[in-house]
């Protein structure tokens, strides 16, 4: 029976406290301050304890900031597959502290079978699946990636993240194609972000905007008009309703940079004067 409050996202079988999840990138940044003394010290608590999860996630960040030119570390390697091997569910697995190149790092395949494997092991396991998507994102495995998300989607139906990463993932493959290209990407993203908006609270409401309305201009046409109406209503309505008088703020930029470049009217209503975008 499992004891209330823990996870079995570690491959071993054993459960780990849902606390170490949000610890364990404090843990990474830590280790990049690490001197070799203390590296030295971590290496020492693993050979007697390959299972301490804290010392392992901390020598991973300090090796992390010594994988290129003359400190380039091989161990790096070592750490990074048994985390991502023993402990695919937590966050730092699929971060930046472990985010391993294709042309750069020499377990690469190695990893990215380990992450082929999890897919399917893990087949409703939304932790697991996050980072799985994640890894694929970041090394351009366009069709993987999506899927994954879309699976995530079918598990979580009410949860906006998963919308939001698909947006995002649609977007930056599209940023360097041809025009015809980038606007089709852009359409796509456009669809994901504005139902990821209608799932969202209003603080993640709030941080998804920006991406809305810079999706919205990119795909240009009717998208762009219904987009940027509904983005730019709600970015200057929350702005407004916080008392920022005479100011923008970070959210309402964005609205207003890109109204310069089309044909926007203002529109009293509630007695504030908001963006309209004739229809």
């Amino acid at each position: 029976m499992k004891r209330p409050g823990t996870n079995t996202t570690a491959v071993t079988g054993r459960t780990k406290p849902r606390a170490v999840e949000d610890r364990t990138d404090t843990w990474a940044l830590n280790g990049t301050t690490f001197d070799p003394d203390k590296a030295a010290l971590l290496q020492r608590t693993l050979r007697a304890d390959p299972h301490n999860l804290e010392a392992r996630v901390k020598l991973l960040g300090y090796l992390s900031q010594r994988r290129f030119g003359n400190l380039k570390d091989p161990n790096y390697c070592e750490h990074a597959v048994w985390l991502i091997r023993n402990y695919p569910g937590i966050k730092v697995s699929g971060s930046p502290w472990v985010a391993v190149h294709r042309r750069i790092d020499p377990c690469f395949r190695k990893i990215e079978r380990i992450w082929d494997h999890h897919r399917v092991h893990f087949p409703r396991d939304s932790a697991v699946l996050r980072n799985v998507a994640r890894f694929y994102s970041g090394t351009g495995s366009l069709r993987k990636a999506e899927a994954v998300l879309r699976r995530l989607q079918g598990l979580e139906p009410h949860n906006p993240d998963w919308h939001g990463d698909l947006a995002r993932l649609y977007y930056l493959h599209g940023r360097w194609q041809k025009p015809a290209e980038r606007r089709y990407w852009a359409s796509k993203a456009l669809h994901e972000y504005i139902r990821a908006e209608a799932k969202s609270s209003a603080k993640q409401r709030y941080y998804l905007l920006p991406d809305l309305a810079e999706a919205a201009y990119e795909a240009g046409g009717s998208q762009w008009r219904r987009g940027m109406h509904a983005t730019c209503w709600l970015a200057l309505a929350n702005t407004l309703e916080r008392g920022v008088t005479g100011t923008l703020s970070t959210t309402a930029i964005p609205c207003w940079a890109s109204l310069l470049r089309t044909k926007v009217g203002l529109r009293l209503r509630n007695g504030i004067w908001l963006p309209h975008v004739a229809a």
